[in-house]
Order: C-alpha cells, then structure tokens, then sequence
C-alpha cells in the first residue's frame, strides 16, 4: 500500500488562505458587532415596553382587587344583616308559637 502523501502548498497558496481566512474573520467580526449593536438597542426598547405594559398591568391588578375587595366587604355586610333578620325571625316564631 502506498502512503498518501500531502502535496506541499506554494507559499502564494498558503497567503491566499491566510488572507481569506483573516478576511473572514474581520468581517464576520464587524457584521457580529453591528448586529449586536442594532439587537441590544432592539432588546432595551423591548425591554422597556414590557416594563411599560407591566405596571399598568399592575395598576388594572390592584384597582380589580380593590374592588373585589369592596364587592366582598358589601357581601360580608347584607349576610351579617340576613344572619340577624332570621335570628330575629326565629325568635319571633319562637315567641309565638309559645303563646
């Protein structure tokens, strides 16, 4: 069996390579940092677009629970006043029903 032997590059292909590849690396740099760039400001509008929605989400939160809070204190009232009408019921029924 033969042994594959690497053909050797020309010193004008091996500078070929190294500036094609230093090439791409600097543009795959600039691109990266533009993009970068663009989708960090991007990413700080959305950020505070979000922080926006958030507290008036929060501020119709609170004022639901608020009212929720008065809806439950008005129930708590008119079943504290129908516990005592029918005690009083019961104790007028009790009262008459003895005579």
């Amino acid at each position: 069996m033969y042994a594959m032997r690497k053909q050797p590059c020309s010193i004008k292909q091996t500078l070929s390579r190294a500036f094609c590849l230093s090439a791409s690396i600097i543009l795959l740099g600039t691109s990266t940092s533009a993009w970068a760039l663009f989708s960090d400001d991007d990413a700080r509008k959305a950020i505070l677009d979000l922080r926006k929605s958030l507290a008036t989400t929060q501020l119709e939160l609170q004022s639901q629970i608020e009212k929720l809070k008065a809806d439950n204190a008005e129930l708590r009232g008119k079943i504290e006043n129908l516990e005592k009408q029918g005690e009083e019921i019961n104790a007028s029924q009790k009262t008459y029903y003895l005579l």
